[in-house]
């Protein structure tokens, strides 16, 4: 498809192309682009890794045959008020410095949203805030999620650290998309199912450890900043209390944990009754979709690692 788009005084011609998991050609050009857009990763090692599946769609503008533009479509199952939904999101959404403020993004959005299905199921991004008004000029709102923390001291000496799968094995990566593809909801009111090639992207970047419970057949992904233990998001076949975990969990002693999803179907009553909950502001990141993702409006917190 190709469409004319006037800069200026002058009309330049650009060429929109769907970039798809087999189409080699078209990854390197977008890995360039990426790598210069993106400074602080590259999607070429994620790719290399088995990230990128028939989930995963780019769609670009060309220019001189190089992208000036893109957005990445994710094919995503969601659990909304307790039904299994078919959705999309967005991500990726970038356009070359010297290109922007020319409409590319915004014939790049009117293509998408257009295509069959994407045309009747829900679309919800995580915006970069400096494109908010993109966003909502094609009818998305933005939704106010929660985050949820609880005061809870960990000592890490008094338990075996639990082992860690690595995603740079290709064995555990296997065993970790296994798990994924049967893992219960982390809620029932909001929130993805079967994502591991999202959840590879954070795992493969930005350094939360996935850690092993045999026992459970699970694997919790964390990360720690000072004192504080962050659980982003856990694989299971069914919810379990994390509390007796804690301590194995945590990578030094800790006096907090904090959560990437919403817990409250993984923890002990008596920790839901001192769990905190606050409105996240997103800032960096704000959720819109199109259409309120739950008609009853349960929204609490979206898991981070099934975020593109």
């Amino acid at each position: 498809m190709i469409f004319a788009i006037a800069y200026k005084n002058d009309p330049m011609t650009c060429d929109l192309i769907e970039i798809g998991p087999r189409d080699t050609k078209g990854h390197e050009a977008f890995f360039r682009f990426t790598e210069e857009a993106f400074t602080d990763v590259s999607f070429r090692l994620w790719a290399d890794r088995g990230g990128w599946d028939d989930r995963f769609t780019v769609f670009a503008m060309l220019l001189d045959g190089e992208i000036v533009s893109t957005i990445a479509r994710t094919a995503m199952r969601l659990i909304v008020d307790g039904m299994t939904v078919d959705a999309y999101q967005l991500g990726a959404v970038a356009t070359r410095r010297d290109m922007r403020g020319r409409g590319h993004l915004r014939h790049l959005m009117t293509h998408i949203l257009a295509l069959p299905p994407l045309d009747d199921r829900p679309v919800f991004v995580f915006g970069n805030a400096s494109v908010t008004d993109l966003y909502q000029r094609f009818g998305f709102e933005r939704i106010e999620q929660r985050a949820f923390s609880l005061d809870r001291a960990t000592n890490a000496h008094a338990a075996h650290a639990l082992p860690v799968l690595d995603m740079a094995s290709p064995q555990d990566r296997l065993t970790l998309k296994a798990m994924a593809a049967t893992s219960a909801p982390l809620s029932q009111d909001f929130c993805a199912i079967d994502y591991f090639p999202i959840m590879l992207w954070h795992l493969t970047y930005f350094g939360q450890q996935a850690r092993r419970i045999a026992e459970r057949n699970a694997a919790v992904i964390v990360s720690q900043t000072g004192a504080n233990l962050k659980i982003h998001d856990v694989i299971a076949p069914e919810p379990f209390a994390l509390d007796p975990y804690f301590d194995g969990l945590a990578l030094s002693d800790c006096n907090a944990v904090s959560f990437g999803f919403d817990p409250t179907s993984w923890l002990e009553s008596e920790s839901i009754d001192r769990l905190r909950m606050a409105p996240d502001d997103g800032n960096a990141n704000p959720f819109f979709a199109r259409g309120r993702p739950s008609p009853h409006g349960r929204v609490t917190h979206y898991p981070e690692l099934a975020k593109t």
